[in-house]
């Protein structure tokens, strides 16, 4: 093993010539061109570019402060079986591409990245030098059985593809993957990674979220128009998924292609960003969690078709935010209000088909506003439900069927968000429902209420006792 230091002798010099190369920093030529063995440095002893003209080998490869010359691939490959360090002049990775044993760190300067592929191949660390410009065309990490550990945000402009092995950081760190088509590949990595963010940059274009189970935040915004996002497997991430556009797109398309997706929360747009998304969930089942499902405050105008989907939410649903709002169609979808903590629907107008509460929280699920839906069942009994006032031109409207049914030892409470204030009800004609506490609530149609309390101050509500007969209007959900 030795060390062989650059002293090419026009700029640029190739690689491949033994009188390029000393046995020490400034010494003469002519120590040969280095082996698998050698460790190569760069020195501001001699700052000629160098050009590849074979595919070279060495051990290491380094430079130091000082070296302003140009490392250019030429459209070679090389293999470095230990650390690569470039973090002085410039580097062109041109066509070629570049195997890694060990750590990769081009901290202090901005690559050319041409359409190179980097392959880091052990467990190592990676370090860039931020997100303004891309530290890869397509880089591959994480093979089987080892650890890529990143120290720096990082940016790849055309595809990074991970092993079977480990993708983890050191502090929280963001990439950008700015590709189109597929810009992750994830056959089964372990991720670590506080956010991973497809942000396509070509108009017109599809780009694929990777399915897979991830320890990030994913989220996705598209910088030009007309970009359709499709969801490329089932998503499990820890963090939230976030979809947006720039404020002056349009045509940005989310579709899950019927993939289920769990995360803690589902957010359209970002802080004054306010370019419109529209989210189709097709037949997906989503597991929503604490966060639940919100636009961000002045996060623009948004769409999302629930279609078919299946949908538990832990946290909110909130389709406003200061100017930002979400435009709902609710399809034949379901969705499932089951948080532990209190929860909050606000509506702005927008409706649901089925909405089922299942809270165990003492405060239970709060309508904010108004709130329209065809079916809305209550499944736990002793729940609270504080509903908003709406409005006697404008009630709380159920078209097909209000299903509110508890034993009397532990009743379903309903009443006003705001103590001592009329809430305004629509619910079906013939409507019974059972076990419950209700107080200033104001229907449009009678309401049979058997085995249940009135709290006061309702109108239109028939209390009768438990032996009045119930089971035409049951619908079999409990006994």
């Amino acid at each position: 093993m030795a060390s062989r230091y650059w002293v090419g002798d026009t700029n640029p010099a190739v690689w491949n010539d033994t009188n390029h190369w000393s046995a020490t920093d400034g010494g003469a030529g002519g120590a040969g061109v280095p082996t698998a063995d050698d460790d190569v440095v760069f020195t501001a002893s001699n700052t000629n570019s160098c050009n590849l003209d074979v595919n070279p080998v060495c051990k290491s490869l380094t430079n130091a402060d000082g070296y302003t010359g140009t490392l250019h691939g030429q459209g070679f490959s090389p293999a470095i079986s230990g650390n690569f360090e470039f973090n002085a002049g410039a580097l062109n990775l041109s066509t070629g591409t570049w195997t890694g044993g060990g750590s990769w760190d081009t901290s202090g300067i901005d690559p050319t990245v041409s359409t190179s592929t980097v392959i880091l191949s052990g467990t190592a660390n990676l370090t860039v030098k931020g997100l303004l410009a891309p530290a890869f065309y397509n880089l591959q990490i994480a093979a089987a059985g080892q650890t890529t550990t990143l120290l720096s945000a990082l940016r790849v402009s055309g595809v990074l593809t991970l092993g079977t092995g480990t993708w983890t950081q050191s502090g929280s760190q963001t990439v950008w993957l700015t590709g189109m088509g597929t810009p992750l590949v994830n056959p089964g990595a372990t991720v670590n990674i506080y956010l991973i963010w497809y942000r396509p940059t070509t108009a017109s274009g599809t780009v694929t979220i990777a399915g897979g189970s991830y320890t990030s935040n994913v989220y996705m915004r598209s910088a030009v128009n007309n970009v359709t996002v499709n969801l490329g497997g089932d998503l499990t991430i820890t963090g939230g998924l976030g979809l947006s556009a720039g404020s002056a797109n349009t045509g940005t398309v989310f579709n899950s292609q019927n993939y289920a997706i769990t995360a803690p929360g589902l957010f359209f747009g970002e802080g004054g960003v306010t370019g419109r998304v529209t989210a189709n969930l097709g037949s997906s089942v989503l597991d929503l969690g604490s966060t639940g499902l919100t636009v961000t405050k002045d996060g623009g105008s948004h769409t999302l078709n629930l279609n078919s989907a299946t949908i538990t939410c832990a946290g909110l649903w909130r389709l406003s935010q200061g100017t930002g709002t979400i435009t709902q169609d609710p399809g034949t979808s379901t969705v499932t209000m089951d948080g532990t903590a209190a929860q909050t629907v606000t509506s702005n107008g927008q409706s649901f088909n089925n909405l089922v509460l299942s809270n165990s929280h003492a405060s239970g699920v709060t309508f904010a506003d108004r709130l329209q839906c065809v079916r809305l069942t209550d499944l736990l009994d002793g729940s609270t439900i504080p509903w908003a006032a709406a409005a006697v031109e404008a009630p709380h409207a159920v078209s097909t069927l209000l299903d509110i049914v508890a034993v009397a030892t532990n009743r379903i409470t309903l009443k006003p968000s705001v103590a001592a204030t009329p809430w305004y009800l629509s619910a079906p004609v013939g409507t019974r429902i059972r076990g419950v506490s209700v107080s200033y609530c104001q229907s449009a149609n009678p309401i049979v209420a058997v085995d249940s309390i009135d709290g006061g101050n309702n109108s239109n509500f028939v209390f009768v006792s438990a032996a009045a007969p119930f089971d035409r209007y049951y619908r079999g959900r409990r006994s």
